[in-house]
Order: structure tokens, then C-alpha cells, then sequence
């Protein structure tokens, strides 16, 4: 299961990555010293680091908690995904696993993940490291929900789409780069742009597949002007579709050799890493004003919906109009 599911995430992104890696290579040669620079400053590890406490507390673990132990695939804890560690049974536990309906449970966690986990690219993508860390990029924001779905006896799939990012979601991420080196960011993101996959999850609940996207927190939603995820609506179109192609897969999991080479890359490039995370953080606390603003998360997709409706009706009778003439 791990070599077949290794080579669903890499097969789709060997020719973009070979084109964006020839416009890299082009890149450095016309632009050197921009390129030594940028390269410098990727792989400087940023001093004086700090992440500040956890927004919340890890509960403690005690035997006779309750947590499904199948063998099954799409239920059986994995290498990156440990629905049976402890911590994650505790934490299942005090989000209603085994008490709840499993529709009341499965929201309670996709949200709690949703709004206490912090999108940010960081090397470790487990689902037990993003417990522990309070922050991650979409494969362990993804993970963390399917280590606590299958804790709780609820099959999930791991949906692999090679959509690539938007524009705005780049633009918002490289806020923080430096217009010397602005160049061979670019073409960086112009790699990134076509090759990156995203991952959504989908949880099998009476029979059917619902699907979740947890990896924007409301704040990170609202600076980049999108509505806020909910349990159940289709994540396809946010953030991360710039490419869509129609083509997807489902894995069970993040095979370990994918997990390994994924973790050793991210920490080739600390400085990256640290440019972004802090653009992620500046916007966050720039959405928590607008989500404020708004009156709460329903308030703000009550009024996003309102005006996506009114927008598309505008543009409807335009093109009414213009059929006309």
C-alpha cells in the first residue's frame, strides 16, 4: 500500500517539476547574484525563533479510553497518520469520540483542527507532530483530522488533487521576500505553482463520503478574502485550485519515504520556511480583526454568500443584456 500510494503523489509531478526546475536553472544563470542571494537567505536559519505557547491543552491519556484498533485500510493507524497514539486517543476522547453521533464528532474535531491548528510550513507532517507542534502545512492539518476520525471508528481517505495554488495564496505567502531576490522567488513559485498538491480529506459517515479541508484557519480564510470551511462543502475551490485538472487520487496515507524526503527538503530551506510562516502570521492577525469585524464565522459567511450571490446575479443580467444587443 505505501509503493503504490508513494507513486500516486509523485507521478503527476515529474514533468512540472522538470519544467519548473529548467526555468530555475535559467533563472540563476541570467540572474546570479539574485540567485546567490536567494539561495543564501532560503537555507539561513533565522535567528531567535519563537512559536509561543500552544493555544491549547493536550489531554492526558488514561487506559481505559476508548479507540478503534482495526486492521482495515482507511481505518488502521499508519505511519504518518497515529490514530492510536495516545495523545490522539485523548484527544478524541474529549472531542466526543464514542459519545457523540458520528456527524456531531466528526464536526466537533474537523473544526477544532480547523481553528487551533495553524497553517504553516514546517518540515514534520505527522499527525502526531502537528498535535505536539500546534502548526502545519495541509498534509498534517489533513493527518491530525484522520488520526482523530479513525480513533474514533470513521473510515477517511486521503484525496491527493495536483491543482497547484492561486496567485493571491502565493502572493500572501512571499509577502516577506525581499525585492532583490524577487526574481528567482518567482520563478521558485512558478514551479511551485504547477506541481503542488493538495490534500483534502474525505470521511465515509452512513454510508457516504463527506468531504472536509481544514488546512485555512477562519483568520487565514478571511485576509485572503475566502469564506470560511465548513463540514461538508467543497473544498475545491479554494486556495489551492489554480490548476485544477479534474484528475485526483485517494491514498490512505503519507507513505514514510514521502514523509522523510518531504521533512529533509523543508530543512534544507529554513529560511523559506521562516519568510512565509511569518507572512502567514501577519495575515492571521489581520483576518482575526475582519472575523471580528464580521460578528463570528457564520456572520462572516453569511455576508460572503450574500455578496457572491448579488455579484453573480450583477454579471448574470449583464450578460443578459449584452446577448440581447
Amino acid at each position: 500500500m505505501s509503493l503504490s500510494d508513494l507513486v500516486l503523489l509523485t507521478k503527476d509531478m515529474v514533468k512540472p517539476l522538470a519544467i519548473g526546475s529548467t526555468k530555475l536553472l535559467h533563472t540563476a544563470i541570467t540572474n546570479p547574484l539574485s540567485s546567490i542571494v536567494a539561495i543564501h537567505d532560503v537555507m539561513k536559519k533565522p535567528r531567535n525563533v519563537t512559536e509561543g505557547t500552544l493555544p491549547y491543552e493536550i489531554p492526558l491519556f488514561t487506559p481505559d479510553m476508548k479507540y478503534c484498533n482495526s486492521k482495515e485500510p482507511y481505518l488502521r493507524p499508519t505511519y504518518a497518520i497515529q490514530s492510536n497514539a495516545p495523545e490522539i486517543i485523548a484527544l478524541a476522547n474529549s472531542l466526543g469520540a464514542f459519545q457523540k453521533s458520528d456527524r456531531d464528532y466528526i464536526l466537533t474535531a474537523f473544526e477544532w483542527v480547523r481553528d487551533n491548528i495553524a497553517l504553516r510550513f514546517v518540515p514534520d507532517l505527522s499527525a502526531l507532530d502537528t498535535l505536539r507542534a500546534g502548526r502545519a502545512h495541509c498534509m498534517g492539518k489533513t493527518g491530525l483530522l484522520a488520526a482523530l476520525c479513525r480513533c474514533g471508528g470513521l473510515p477517511c481517505r486521503v484525496k491527493v488533487n495536483p491543482i497547484g495554488v492561486e496567485e493571491r495564496t502565493i502572493s500572501l505567502m512571499g509577502a516577506d521576500f525581499s525585492q532583490e531576490v524577487r526574481v528567482f522567488y518567482e520563478a521558485l513559485f512558478g514551479m511551485i505553482e504547477n506541481i503542488w498538491p493538495h490534500n483534502l480529506l474525505e470521511i465515509k459517515i452512513d454510508g457516504e463520503w463527506i468531504p472536509t479541508d481544514p488546512v485555512f484557519e477562519p483568520e487565514i480564510a478571511c485576509a485572503l478574502g475566502y469564506p470560511i470551511a465548513t463540514m461538508g462543502a467543497d473544498p475545491s475551490n479554494l486556495g489551492f485550485a489554480a490548476k485544477e485538472t479534474g484528475k485526483f487520487y485517494y491514498i490512505e496515507s503519507y507513505p514514510a519515504l514521502f514523509v522523510d524526503a518531504f521533512k529533509f527538503l523543508l530543512m534544507l530551506g529554513p529560511g523559506l520556511c521562516y519568510a512565509v510562516n511569518e507572512s502567514l502570521k501577519r495575515a492571521a492577525q489581520q483576518g482575526k480583526e475582519i472575523l471580528k469585524n464580521s460578528g463570528g464565522i457564520e456572520s462572516y459567511n453569511k455576508r460572503f454568500k450574500n455578496v457572491y450571490e448579488e455579484t453573480s446575479r450583477e454579471l448574470t443580467s449583464i450578460m443578459e443584456k449584452l446577448m440581447k444587443e
